[in-house]
């Protein structure tokens, strides 16, 4: 009897004890839907994660093709930039000389208006000369 006595003291004490330890039903379905809702958010903030350094990669490269194209341009801005001056320079030397030409041009046009009225005046004496020897 005390061994039926012991045994029953054990049992009450083991059911109080997987009794006190036991979760609702009502607890355990919450928890349940807590953890799958966990994981999903989870995968679905893994799936985020892979678009967003998916696209990280690709504005990376994007960033280095604009990066060569801003040097390309820049490159071509400093050789227009030299061939300008080069140009300007060179019309100015351009302009110069033409100007030193017409000068140069009127001053002979100048000097040939001069010669052409000095023969004139000569033919007008020879002429006159001639006609003079004619009525004589």
């Amino acid at each position: 009897m005390l061994k039926i006595k012991k045994l029953a003291a054990y049992g009450v004490l083991l059911s109080a004890i997987f009794l006190s330890s036991c979760v609702s039903m009502e607890k355990y379905q919450e928890m349940e839907k807590k953890r799958n809702d966990c994981e999903s958010e989870f995968s679905k903030t893994k799936t985020e994660n892979i678009d967003l350094q998916n696209k990280i990669t690709e504005y990376t490269s994007q960033l280095e093709m604009l990066r060569k194209q801003a040097a390309s341009l820049k490159q071509d801005t400093l050789t227009m930039g030299d061939l300008m001056r080069s140009m300007t320079s060179g019309y100015a030397q351009m302009k110069t000389a033409y100007e030193e030409m017409l000068l140069s041009n009127e001053k002979l046009s100048a000097g040939n208006k001069d010669e052409v009225q000095k023969i004139l005046t000569n033919v007008q004496k020879l002429q006159e000369d001639l006609q003079k020897r004619k009525i004589r």
